[in-house]
């Protein structure tokens, strides 16, 4: 009883990592069905030899974990076929491999009708895959199953008499995990190879780290991320080194995001759920600049999956940090702070096994020695980020050492692969040279640095231009900053910036009448009396502050003969008097300039 409750606890956990499986159990463990599984021995393998060639192996190879048998084992010619009471049927086999620490297989025709289930285990039942039904079904009839732990792998497949002989199952390759990659010994040395990304001083860059996985492609392993375009979309595009993919069908591959360590110190961990299955959209074919983009084509994508933004930028970025499994191992981090330098011309030997030797011209690379960590087999692919948490590149090699911190290591530009994939990552042909990563689709990108997202900016190339929210008329960017406090000079402080404002001074006359619509105190003298129509802070002509005494008839604050002579002319008709004048001139305020008003000036002035 006990052990059935632990195999179901292990089958739950099992169905959280497996690719769309629907749960269960083989009906062998439900019904406790024994029979004798036919056996196949795969030919033992020379370990020493593999890792001989591992340890000589191109320098821009991905990194080797497996051993693959090619086979050609199918339900037709391999295996037992078991007849039950009701017609249904049970197709078993097993596969063991001497030595393995685990086993996996790839399909190259695989096909489960409705109705039916197929699943893989280990020997002690402990884990479990499946199960596999006709939604695991691909257009190209490819497949793979992951590792499962021990030397021994075991396949069954439950067939409904109403779809009898519709399953197609041909295994075309057995893997022979020869180096425990995913530590299922809990022996495997754990190289010091940058920090584990757990550690509180990998937290500012928790981003970078979960848009980072471990790319399984059967048998070898490489790093890359999950990257963002400039729709925001949330479409699981992957970016990786082409010297990872070049020769491999991404329809079987595997991407790891939380192969992470528990601790800080800790060595081991559990590699979690994956995305499986994925379609090769662009590459460079070649060094120049190692590139691949992958469209992962797993109908559900896990949460917290960081979908990292990018930088296309041909200037030397400042390094903060760069994400990636090497030699397989949970995933790390390695810091710098400072700028990436052009590679010169690298020759990367024969990645691709043509017969001729790839080589990457000047310029192709960014050229990174870390400050702490360095890189491995495993680490190809894997991003580094600029000091604004950017993808800038991708890992092609170097000569990085993981103890001495010393060597430099070769990213493929970034930049000079964008022409290439800008349909896939700028669908908006937004032309932009940067974008921010995201997790939901929200888009917090700033390319013109104004504190506005460029989502919401009315132009996200103008810093002094972004948006008039408090309604000012006034740009809240135009200091240059995103400040509604702050976006405009606003004299009279009346909440409308003198750029919009009719009123600038609030003196009662319109901007374009004022004489000075920055000073409430003067605007005009439209009565000419020399004193400005908004001496009091207010256009007010009869209240401007100007006092004449009467008989003042020139306005030059003295009585003299001038006005009596000015008071004449006015009386003929030869001045044509101002306001001010004509109160002034009335000196007995009849209400008539005469020649009483005259007397009457005459006899001020001889008192």
């Amino acid at each position: 009883m006990k052990k059935i409750f632990i195999i179901i606890l292990i089958q739950i956990f099992t169905f959280i990592i497996a690719q769309e499986s629907k749960g269960g159990l083989p009906y062998s463990i439900v019904n406790n069905f024994r029979e004798d599984i036919n056996f196949i021995n795969m030919p033992q393998l020379n370990i020493n030899q593999l890792i001989d060639e591992d340890n000589n192996r191109p320098p821009a190879t991905p990194y080797r974990y497996g051993y693959k048998f090619y086979v050609d084992y199918s339900v037709d010619n391999s295996g037992q076929w078991i007849e039950l009471e009701n017609g249904d049927r049970i197709w078993q086999l097993a596969i063991y491999s001497s030595g393995a620490y685990a086993i996996s297989l790839e399909y190259n025709h695989f096909f489960i009708p409705e109705g039916a289930t197929f699943f893989v285990y280990n020997e002690n039942q402990e884990m479990i895959y499946g199960a596999y039904t006709n939604e695991n079904n691909q257009d190209d009839f490819l497949f793979s199953t992951p590792l499962v732990e021990g030397e021994i792998i075991y396949l069954e497949y439950y067939e409904p008499n109403i779809v009898f002989e519709q399953g197609i199952i041909n295994i075309e390759y057995v893997i022979h995990d020869y180096k425990d990659i995913l530590n299922f010994s809990q022996s495997r040395e754990s190289r010091s190879c940058g920090e584990n990304v757990v550690c509180n001083s990998a937290d500012p860059y928790e981003d970078q780290i979960n848009a980072t996985s471990w790319l399984d492609m059967g048998g070898y392993i490489c790093s890359g991320s999950m990257i963002n375009n400039t729709s925001f979309d949330l479409t699981p595009y992957y970016w990786t080194a082409w010297h990872c993919v070049v020769g491999d069908n991404p329809s079987t591959f595997r991407f790891y995001f939380d192969y992470e360590t528990t601790s800080c110190s800790g060595s081991w961990a559990s590699n979690g759920p994956y995305e499986y299955g994925g379609t090769l959209l662009s590459s460079s074919n070649g060094m120049d600049p190692d590139y691949a983009l992958i469209l992962i084509t797993d109908n559900t994508i896990s949460d917290n999956i960081f979908y990292a933004g990018w930088d296309k930028s041909s200037s030397s970025p400042t390094i903060s940090c760069g994400v990636h499994h090497p030699d397989g191992n949970p995933k790390k981090i390695n810091y710098d702070n400072d700028t990436a330098y052009n590679s010169g011309p690298v020759n990367w030997g024969d990645p691709d096994y043509d017969g001729d030797d790839d080589i990457s011209p000047s310029g192709s690379h960014w050229r990174i020695t870390w400050d702490e960590g360095g890189t491995e087999g495993g680490s190809s692919g894997s991003p580094a980020y600029n000091s604004s948490g950017r993808l800038i590149g991708q890992l092609t090699g170097g000569s990085g050492d993981c103890n001495s911190n010393t060597g430099q290591d070769y990213y493929g530009k970034f930049s000079r692969a964008f022409s290439e994939v800008s349909q896939w990552l700028d669908p908006l042909n937004a032309n932009i040279s940067q974008i921010d990563g995201t997790y939901d689709g929200n888009n917090s990108s700033d390319s013109d640095g104004d504190g506005v997202p460029d989502s919401e900016d009315s132009n996200d190339n103008n810093p002094y231009q972004c948006s008039d929210i408090d309604e000012d008329t006034c740009d809240d960017c135009s200091a240059g900053t995103y400040n509604i406090y702050d976006d405009g000079w606003d004299y009279d402080e009346d909440g409308i910036c003198d750029a919009g404002d009719l009123d600038d001074d609030n003196d009662g006359v319109t901007d374009d009448n004022d004489s000075n619509d920055n000073n409430e105190f003067e605007c005009s003298n439209n009565d000419g009396d020399s004193c400005d129509d908004c001496s009091s802070g207010y256009y007010n002509p009869d209240d401007d502050g100007c006092i004449y005494l009467s008989g003042d008839v020139n306005l030059d604050d003295n009585i003299n003969i001038i006005d009596v002579v000015m008071l004449v002319n006015i009386i003929i008709g030869e001045i044509n008097p101002t306001v001010e004048q004509l109160v002034v001139a009335d000196l007995n305020n009849d209400n008539s300039i005469n020649v009483s008003d005259i007397i009457l000036l005459v006899n001020i002035i001889i008192n």
